[in-house]
């Protein structure tokens, strides 16, 4: 099991590739996540951690890419990067706590997609070539919207899914 996530080259995962997102746990980790990141074969986490154990739990599920959010103190930072990337299928995912600016662009056939943060409302927007996913938060959703993860379908016949799941 890796303990340290810092050092993570260009992380290469094949289709099809079932993947599962989330941000901004503040050190909670429900139960439900184990069912609903069961069959995933990585997991993604955007930021805000609160507890490297968080990150040691999901390990125990499937590989763990994480970066560290505005919230996470040097425990967690010693072993996250600021951002990561992925490559799935070709496809190029951009990992980062802070949202990027997104040009408004019709959307395009998917090329990349950004995985992101901080402000714990949940959101898929297909802009340009680009799939933008927050998974929202599992510990304090914002926006009336319940604590939720996302999962991303990346099969290489067909465009990349993301659906939010709400916990509760």
């Amino acid at each position: 099991m890796n303990d340290s996530l810092e050092q993570q080259p260009l992380i290469e995962l094949p289709a099809p590739c079932r993947i599962g997102l989330l941000s901004d746990t503040h050190r909670e980790l429900p139960q439900a996540i184990f069912s609903l990141f069961a069959d995933v074969h990585h997991i993604i986490h955007a930021g805000d951690i609160g507890d490297w154990d968080i990150i040691l739990a999901l390990q125990i599920l499937a590989p763990v890419t994480a970066v560290y959010g505005n919230c996470d103190d040097y425990r967690v930072r010693r072993h996250c990067p600021l951002q990561q990337t992925l490559r799935v299928n070709g496809l190029m995912v951009q990992v980062t706590h802070f949202p990027q600016e997104a040009p408004a662009l019709p959307p395009a056939p998917v090329q990349q997609i950004q995985v992101f943060g901080h402000s714990h409302v949940a959101s898929i927007q297909h802009i340009g070539s680009t799939l933008y996913i927050n998974p929202g938060s599992i510990s304090r959703p914002r926006q009336d919207q319940r604590p939720s993860v996302a999962l991303l379908q990346v099969d290489g016949e067909q465009p990349p899914r993301a659906a939010i799941l709400s916990l509760r």
